[in-house]
């Protein structure tokens, strides 16, 4: 019976959103988008996919030393509601072993879950083992999808995005 918090946006006045990037990609895709962020200022959370960050965990750090947070978004990337409490459990403490081990701190304690599905069972076992605050969003731009141009995704930002949004995007290769 752990309690927890499902956060899709923070309710603010002042002109600020959370922008947050899901799962992983090579370096150059990820240090493109380090240096991006970089040249405008931009902080972001980086929610990581752990088996990625175990591949490479320079990467990683490269975030971190920027000044961005870094947290979990497990360690395979399964859709946690169609897991068992205990392969839940590993997936989410190996991916918080392997985070922590990347960056050499404690990753910044927010859960993702892969593709925004969380049931009150996964959203309970997350929080027990130490996840209680479950990052979610109110803007989704189906960036992953090859499909949507670039111009496409700004344009569902630009239209969906208010005060206190978190908005959704994907550090994954071959994508806009």
């Amino acid at each position: 019976d752990a309690k927890y918090n499902l956060i899709y946006d923070v309710v603010t006045d002042e002109k600020k959103i959370a922008l947050t990037f899901d799962d992983w990609g090579t370096d150059y895709t990820v240090t493109k988008i380090l240096d991006i962020l970089a040249q405008y200022d931009v902080k972001a959370t980086f929610f990581l996919r752990a088996k990625g960050t175990e591949a490479n965990p320079n990467l990683a750090r490269a975030m971190v030393e920027e000044g961005h947070d870094v947290a979990n978004h497990t360690y395979t990337h399964p859709v946690i509601t169609t897991l068992t409490p205990e392969q839940l459990q590993e997936d989410v403490v190996k991916a918080h072993q392997v985070i922590t081990e990347a960056i050499q701190q404690k990753p910044t304690m927010l859960f993702r879950p892969p593709t925004g599905e969380i049931d009150d069972k996964s959203a309970k076992i997350v929080s027990a083992i130490g996840y209680p605050e479950i990052a979610l969003y109110d803007v989704t731009t189906f960036d992953w999808d090859i499909r949507n141009s670039a111009e496409d995704i700004v344009n569902k930002i630009m239209e969906k995005t208010e005060n206190g949004s978190v908005i959704l995007l994907h550090m994954l290769d071959d994508i806009h």
